[in-house]
């Protein structure tokens, strides 16, 4: 007696390993603790911000007061953010006074915008020479409007003026004064205002001008003056002109290039091109070899290419002619041998073939559309927690593609408890697909109180707005 056998768990280990465990929110009593306890202001907002997401907003109301009072202003933005969700107008502008008096020097555009966006109080601040409120109207205002601003308040020497009238100009049709001005700033060694000129002096025909800037060695002028040649029937040309920039780094020349060898059949070229290490020309000379019926020598040609370090791209176009082949058990051996690419192409074959466990299996590398597509199939096949369980893995990778995925499928399962587990969590999206699925389910009330007053402490929806004593 007395002694202790074995070792007790630490709390984060249970939290963070415990399978199925759902995400739980501190009690209030830590939240007020917090607001009254913690010392460094910036801590508090963070907190207040946390409460926020988690859509406890009569837990980040005082949070993120405290922390404005200490004049944080991105504690008055949440704050205004909480006010503007709960319907609280007169509340929100007076946040918006309030960070109109702090010392940030965009305060001023900031208390026009959470008010409201009023255009003609905007306009005003920028005529009495607030270089926020112009910048704000010469981004999101309309082009002949940012044109006037730029030309009355800055410098046409400045290169952001420039490259901004440019676009401006370009978006009003007016080539010629975009022109003009790029070529000031292609002049100054601004290299990124080259692919707008060589588009720009394409679209007009100005081949004269669009060929002086290639003999100057731009790649994005090269591209632009050889689409000329080739519209205008002179694929030689256009061959020799990518042949001069060839394999000098620039990855879209180098496509560029292949995409036009392939068409003219020249093989040899680009074969020799791929051979090179041009990954664009390995997939255009493995296509044209199977054009032409020799499938084996295509295949030969990837396998080489594919065997060079990281060269994933030569390892996908292999395991995709594989399987255009039915050599699907290549494709495995690949995929088993760690090859991502090779993986993702064998899920696909693997749904295509209605092998949904196998397609699963294989689903790591998937992305985007391949998630989509396999979620569907999952459901429809009667999987969904499966489907539910690759969505929430992918979550894990903060993109907000998958959160909103996975929200739209928990919505369309309707279920209401897990779409607030991942509140919990701070999953903002979760918050929009709960208050769509009960507008579904004929609970309006709920949905209007969820929007307006949040979630109390414990995770219900807060029946009365949130107040803070």
């Amino acid at each position: 007696m007395g002694t202790i056998e074995g070792y007790r768990v630490a709390d984060y280990l249970l939290h963070y390993a415990a399978p199925g465990r759902r995400p739980v929110v501190p009690p209030e009593a830590l939240w007020t603790a917090c607001v009254t306890q913690l010392v460094n202001e910036t801590d508090v907002s963070r907190i207040g911000r946390a409460a926020l997401t988690r859509q406890r907003y009569g837990l980040a109301l005082p949070l993120l007061e405290r922390a404005a009072e200490a004049g944080l202003p991105v504690a008055l933005h949440d704050l205004a953010e909480v006010h503007r969700k709960m319907g609280n107008a007169d509340e929100a502008r007076q946040v918006a006074d309030r960070l109109a008096a702090s010392p940030e020097p965009d305060a001023e555009l900031q208390r026009l915008l959470l008010a409201g966006w009023d255009f003609e109080e905007i306009f005003d601040l920028a005529e009495q020479g607030n270089e926020y409120a112009l910048g704000h109207l010469i981004e999101y205002g309309n082009p002949e409007l940012s044109i006037a601003l730029l030309l009355e308040f800055h410098d046409t020497d400045d290169d952001w003026v420039c490259v901004k009238l440019a676009e401006r100009y370009e978006e009003i049709g007016e080539l010629d004064k975009a022109i003009d001005l790029l070529k000031i700033l292609v002049a100054r060694g601004h290299d990124d205002s080259v692919l707008a000129l060589a588009s720009y002096l394409k679209q007009q025909g100005r081949f004269n001008e669009l060929y002086e800037l290639t003999e100057e060695g731009y790649f994005d002028a090269a591209i632009c003056l050889a689409e000329v040649l080739v519209e205008r029937g002179d694929e030689e040309w256009a061959l020799d002109v990518l042949r001069d920039f060839a394999d000098q780094g620039s990855g879209e020349v180098d496509s560029v290039l292949a995409d036009l060898l392939r068409k003219q059949g020249e093989l040899d070229e680009l074969v020799e091109l791929a051979e090179s290490g041009v990954e664009q020309a390995v997939s255009e000379a493995a296509e044209l070899l199977k054009e032409r019926g020799e499938p084996d020598r295509a295949l030969d040609l990837l396998k080489r290419a594919a065997a060079e370090p990281g060269a994933e791209y030569a390892k996908s176009r292999l395991a995709r002619s594989l399987a255009e082949l039915g050599r699907v058990e290549e494709v495995k051996a690949m995929a088993d041998a760690g090859s991502r690419s090779a993986a993702r192409v064998h899920a696909e074959v693997m749904l295509t073939a209605g092998k949904v466990d196998d397609a699963v299996r294989y689903s790591e590398g998937a992305l985007g559309s391949d998630i989509d597509k396999l979620v569907a199939a999952l459901v429809e096949d009667g999987q969904a927690d499966r489907a539910v369980e690759l969505l929430r893995s992918k979550c894990d990778s903060d993109e907000r593609f998958y959160t909103i995925r996975l929200g739209e499928l928990l919505k369309k399962l309707g279920r209401a408890d897990e779409l607030r587990a991942r509140i919990d969590l701070g999953d903002e999206a979760a918050a929009s697909s709960l208050g769509e699925l009960l507008i579904e389910q004929g609970k309006t009330d709920e949905a209007e109180r969820l929007r307006k007053f949040g979630l109390t402490p414990e995770g219900d929806i807060a029946s009365v707005p949130p107040s803070w004593t």
